[in-house]
C-alpha cells in the first residue's frame, strides 16, 4: 500500500483538536485493518504528522 494512501486513511480517522491532530488507537489498528498494512506502517505516517495517540489499548500513551 501507498504510504500516502495510509497517510491519507490516517487523517480521516484523525481529529484536529486545538489545533493538535489526535487519533485513537483502536482507529489507528482499523485503518492498518482497511490498508491490508501492518500496524508499524500506520505507527510511522501517525508519528511522522505528529499525531497523538489517545486512548491507547496497551496503556502507554
Amino acid at each position: 500500500m501507498d504510504k500516502e494512501k495510509i497517510k491519507e486513511e490516517v487523517f480521516k480517522h484523525s481529529q484536529n483538536i486545538d489545533g493538535k491532530w489526535k487519533i485513537e488507537c483502536n482507529a489507528a489498528y482499523d485503518v492498518a485493518f482497511s490498508c491490508n498494512v501492518k500496524i508499524s506502517d500506520v505507527a510511522k505516517v501517525i508519528n511522522e504528522n505528529n499525531i497523538k495517540i489517545t486512548k491507547c489499548q496497551l496503556g502507554c500513551f
